[in-house]
């Protein structure tokens, strides 16, 4: 696990001095490093915690307890169905096609998501190509991705995989030439 806390020096602290939480149970640093103003420290998850909601803070040194921050563990597959409502250019809004030309950003309505719904217990397949989603706003149902190079030009199908479900297949137009083959057409052939 990964706790991220805002660091103003350059130098990350020793881990002696670095004391994180799980539950009120201390879990030693591994690590610790700077990243930006940011001090990045990894954990593992303390073995036997229960599924669930869990929490984590962390101190260092002699400075205050973060802020507890919930995360989740083993979650049970959802039982509320995803249904896509709609598939839009990320940057046009136009409904059924996502353009290159918007740079490939796609925005997914979506109904079912549960509350614990994140960029890291969602993926959304385009053609059976799993895409990481920049940004999921469960409360919104909105789902925010950039399409991966490998899609081309045509009709393709998208649902969305959530804790254990899949939503039905919806079709829309990619439009445009993605740019990792831009120029590729110009090319004599053989």
């Amino acid at each position: 696990m990964q706790l991220w806390c805002k660091w103003n020096s350059t130098a990350a602290p020793l881990l002696d001095k670095i004391y994180p939480e799980v539950d009120g149970y201390g879990a030693p640093p591994m690590s610790a490093t700077i990243a930006g103003n940011s001090l990045l420290v990894n954990i593992r998850i303390p073995p036997g915690l229960a599924p669930g909601v869990h929490t984590a803070r962390i101190k260092v040194d002699d400075s205050d307890w973060s802020l507890p921050a919930e995360f989740y563990v083993d979650l049970p597959q959802a039982t509320v169905p995803l249904r896509i409502l709609s598939v839009q250019d990320g940057l046009t809004w136009e409904s059924g096609v996502v353009n290159w030309t918007s740079d490939g950003w796609m925005t997914v309505w979506i109904e079912g998501l549960s509350a614990e719904a994140d960029p890291g217990n969602t993926v959304v397949e385009i053609s059976n190509i799993p895409h990481a989603p920049e940004a999921v706003l469960q409360e919104r149902g909105q789902i925010n991705l950039r399409l991966r190079p490998v899609i081309s030009p045509g009709r393709h199908s998208v649902r969305v995989l959530h804790r254990g479900l899949a939503s039905g297949l919806e079709q829309f137009l990619v439009q445009g030439t993605p740019p990792s083959i831009r120029g590729l057409e110009k090319l004599p052939r053989a």
